[in-house]
Parts: C-alpha cells; structure tokens; sequence
C-alpha cells in the first residue's frame, strides 16, 4: 500500500507531466495546423506545375476529330499489301503455281517461277492478281489467277498503355473500329484515364495518288483518306461546325506539328460527345494508347495523407476515405482540391464533404495532378487539443509511475 508522500509525489508528477504533454499537444497542433496548411498549398503549387491532361495540350482537338473521322468514313478501300504479308497463288495448269506460298519482302517485292521479282507493296489484292495475270499473260492464253492472302503482317495497329494485353493487333479488315482493337487487347484497365489517344497512320490524300495505285512503290499506311467535306455533325474546338475539307495542305496543318504527328484525344468523360469517334475505323500503322488515369494527392487533417491513384469513379469523398477518413477537427463543409483549368491555370474549388455525405450536394470527380486539401475547424481545435491530452495522461501515467518509484 503506497504511503501518503509517495500518493502525493504519484499525483504532482502527473499534473505535471499532463501539463507538459498539453502544451506540447497545443504547441504541436499549432504547427501542425501551420504545416498543413503550407504543406498543402506547397503541394498544390507542386501539383499546378505538374504536366497538363491530354485534352488541355491538345489544339483544335474537335476539329482534327470530325475531320479524321469524315475522312475514314467516307471511303473505306480495302488494304493493300504490305511487306511480311504471305500471299498463296494458284494457277490451274501450271504445276509451279499450285498453291504456291510465297512472302512479301521488306522492299515489297515477290519472286516467283517464270515471273521473276514483283513489286506489290501499295496494290490491293485484286492489283496484285491483275499484275499476275498480266504477267502470265506472256506465257499462257486467259491465264486464272487465284490469290489469297495467308497472313496480313503488314496490316496491324499498336494497342497500348493501360489495355490487359497491349501489343501489335492484326486487323481484319476495314471495318475494324477503335473500340473493337481495345476489346482485343482486353479492354481498358482499372488504372485507365477516360480518354483515348490515337495517333493515326501517315497523312496523305487520294489527290497525292496514294491509294489509286498509280506509283508503284506507294506506303502500306498511305490508305483510308479521301476529301470530303466535314459531316454536318462535325464541330470543332469551339462548337461551331467547320466545312473544310482533308486536302493535302489542310492535313498537314491540322495533324502534324514540328514535322510529327500528334496524337488525337477521344475524351469518353461523363458529358462528353466524342463517344461516337470509339467506331472511327482503324487502318494500319495507327497507335492507339490509353494513358494512365494519373493520381490526386490528399493533405491535412486526414489520417493517412497520401497520393491515390485514380480509378473510374474516384470522387473527392472517395479520396478522402481512401486517405483514412478526416480527423476530430477536420472541417469537412470547406475541402478545397487545388486542380488545373483548360489552359493550365491553377484554380481552387470548395466541397462540402457534410452535404455530399447527406447527399444534400453532387460529389466531385478527381482529375490528374488533383491536390485535395482537408483544413480544420478552429471549434473543434480545444476539443482535439484536450482529447490528445488525455489520452497522453493514460498513456504516460504507468511511465511516470514507474520512474516515481511507485511498485
């Protein structure tokens, strides 16, 4: 049993030390509260400066869109050979010719018996038959030619970035859409932004004769484009529809920029009409990339503050609770996410987390670089101040006891 000096020397020692560990706490709350704030608005800074989205970068972004899409929907030829591609020819009465096989070479050349080397690089299947028939013709009368086309190397789009199997995708035909490829490659990942990045195969124009045939060493990727005029439907950057055509300047101006092409962004966000441009057709030599969705950094009076990668749905509560819920004295009605307008500004928007939870207000999506700033209620600071206090004073009580000698 403690004696009464060792009961009063127990008890001065923890009035003491609870006074202490309270101006620390209130000491240490007060440059939290500092430090929170600067460490948010540092990291907001650091978010403003960070690269823009895909959509903020790209110029005239709508218009390249409804001009492309004119272009590959208005005449869809059929592919031409290329090199890689294994062609099978048969030619009845001629024993050389029974389903002979035979490889498109890199410089787009065949070889065959009788006929020697053939360029077909750039010519359809029925150009490659016309050439054979023309070419027998020589040596046996009303030569029939049968062509068919094994493997269509030179007939693939890249699907790349946050697809579940990115990789070279052979297509199959003309008819081979944005969103059939990404099916393909095992559709979008969870980690996928909501937009899509096209960089289209090498511009050129029926006028520059690349799909008629008329040169003979003509591109495998110089398909899919006529010149018409932009569909009614076809807005550009700024909503008005635009009546200009894919002509051989136009082309270059809308599509390249320093000599290369730049990518074309399908934004498929809530409340957005380039859904419609996932059915543009795909032709060979396109890439199409589906970036990363990005992450949003969460600061402030949160458990765990953290950056959060971005999945689809992911809103400001979202990212809040995935940073472990706000502490006792957070101020949850002013939740500020410091975020990048169109043109790169930085700009600060307020929510009111206590109405979104009583679906009393519209939860806010995330974006990319998004930097979501939980301050305090200057209410609910005492409180939190004497809760630590507390609970430092049962924590540090057995200590105290301890070193006070006390069994």
């Amino acid at each position: 049993m403690l004696s009464g000096a060792a009961v009063e020397r127990v008890g001065n020692n923890q009035v003491r030390t609870g006074r202490i560990f309270c101006f620390f706490i209130v000491a240490g709350l007060a440059l939290g509260c500092g430090s929170s704030r600067s460490a948010g608005l540092s990291a907001a800074v650091r978010g403003s400066r960070a690269p823009v989205g895909h959509l903020a970068l790209t110029n005239r972004n709508g218009e390249r869109l409804a001009a492309l899409w004119a272009a590959r929907r208005g005449k869809r030829p059929e592919f031409p050979i290329g090199s890689g591609d294994v062609l099978q020819v048969s030619v009845p009465g001629l024993h050389e010719f029974r389903e002979r096989t035979v490889r498109v070479t890199e410089d787009g050349d065949i070889s065959l018996p009788l006929l020697g080397t053939m360029h077909v690089a750039g010519l359809s299947e029925d150009g490659v038959r016309e050439k054979l028939v023309k070419r027998l013709g020589e040596y046996m009368y009303h030569p029939q030619v049968d062509l068919f086309v094994k493997t269509f190397s030179s007939r693939q789009a890249a699907v790349l970035g946050e697809v579940r199997t990115p990789g070279m995708y052979t297509l199959n035909g003309p008819a081979d859409t944005i969103r059939e490829m990404i099916q393909r490659a095992g559709g979008i990942r969870h980690t996928g932004a909501q937009e899509v990045l096209l960089t289209p195969a090498a511009l050129t124009t029926a006028g520059e004769g690349a799909e008629t045939g008329s040169s003979d060493r003509t591109s495998v990727r110089n398909v899919g484009f006529t010149e018409p005029a932009l569909p009614s439907a076809g807005a550009n950057a700024a909503g008005k529809t635009n009546e200009a055509s894919l002509g051989t300047g136009s082309a270059h101006r809308l599509f390249y920029h320093d000599g290369a092409l730049t990518p074309l962004v399908i934004d498929l966000s809530p409340g957005s009409h380039d859904e419609r441009y996932m059915e543009m057709p795909v032709i060979p030599g396109d890439t199409i990339y589906v970036p990363r969705a990005g992450d949003v950094t969460v600061v402030g009076w949160v458990y765990t503050p953290k950056v959060i990668p971005i999945t689809p749905g992911l809103t400001v509560f979202g990212a809040v609770s995935a940073a472990g819920g706000p502490l006792y004295a957070a101020d949850m009605t002013s939740v500020k996410v410091f975020r990048q307008d169109g043109k790169g500004r930085p700009m600060v928007i307020k929510v009111n987390l206590d109405k979104v939870k009583e679906r009393e207000a519209p939860d806010m999506p995330v974006q990319a670089n998004d930097v979501v700033q939980v301050g305090y209620s200057t209410l609910r600071i005492p409180g939190y101040a004497v809760y630590y206090a507390m609970q430092g004073i049962f924590m540090w009580a057995p200590i105290t006891m301890v070193t006070a000698g006390v069994p």
